[in-house]
């Protein structure tokens, strides 16, 4: 999604440090280039969302600028990430997922809450953790108290407050900052939703969204997506 936003760490010099790197890069980004292909699941009959289930590789990535170095989620970046989506225009999220900046030498796993006025409730971020292949989940852990749950593998990466509720759709794919960015062909597989914090189910595979010509995808079935930028999918 459009990350206009400010980034609030749970350090405080670092959340300063990232607010201010934010302000520097992102009008650049946001005027510039910024695609999606991504996979999503919004059948009425499922609402509400509470959760998004997907694995996936975290990949390696060329054509990426050597800048972002420092900190996590600036720079020129190319993500995957998924999403449960509120509202009926979509314009708030909750997040999960992998960014890969400085020429990929910087991977990060990340998650928080955000709105498209700008701003996070709550954003974390840490290098990723070895091999490839993860389960990415992301669920409404405590109604009461509207706390969510960010989950990788049989790790609990954090929780953070907001939104109350369920989604009104939930995605999964890949979203790019930069058009020599060359994402090999893959698949993002076992997409599967929560329904009012129900047990998870798989997607039906509702809909997606391609943005060419840099950027391919297609349904392997109704819960693998395939993906890739500047590299056909397969």
């Amino acid at each position: 999604m459009r990350r206009l936003f400010l980034i609030f760490l749970v350090a405080l010099t670092l959340a300063g440090m990232m607010a201010a790197r934010e302000q520097s890069v992102r009008p650049v980004a946001a005027a510039g280039f910024h695609v999606y292909s991504r996979s999503w699941e919004n059948d009425a009959s499922k609402l509400a969302f509470t959760g998004v289930n997907e694995v996936r590789d975290d990949l390696s990535i060329s054509g990426i600028p050597m800048d972002g170095c420092t900190l996590p989620l600036t720079g020129t970046e190319v993500y995957q990430p998924e999403w449960v989506m509120f509202g009926a225009d979509w314009t708030e999220w909750t997040e999960l997922g992998t960014v890969h900046q400085c020429g990929d030498t910087k991977r990060w796993w990340y998650w928080g809450h955000y709105w498209n006025s700008g701003f996070s409730s709550s954003i974390h971020s840490q290098l990723t953790g070895p091999g490839p292949t993860h389960r990415f989940f992301i669920f409404n852990a405590d109604a009461t108290h509207c706390i969510w749950s960010a989950n990788i593998d049989a790790t609990q990466l954090g929780t953070f407050p907001q939104p109350c509720g369920g989604g009104a759709k939930v995605s999964a794919g890949l979203e790019s900052y930069v058009s020599g960015a060359v994402v090999p062909a893959n698949h993002a597989g076992d997409l599967k939703y929560s329904q009012n914090y129900q047990p998870y189910a798989y997607w039906d595979g509702d809909g997606s969204e391609i943005e060419g010509p840099w950027m391919c995808g297609f349904w392997v079935n109704a819960w693998t997506w395939s993906n890739a930028e500047n590299t056909p999918c397969q």
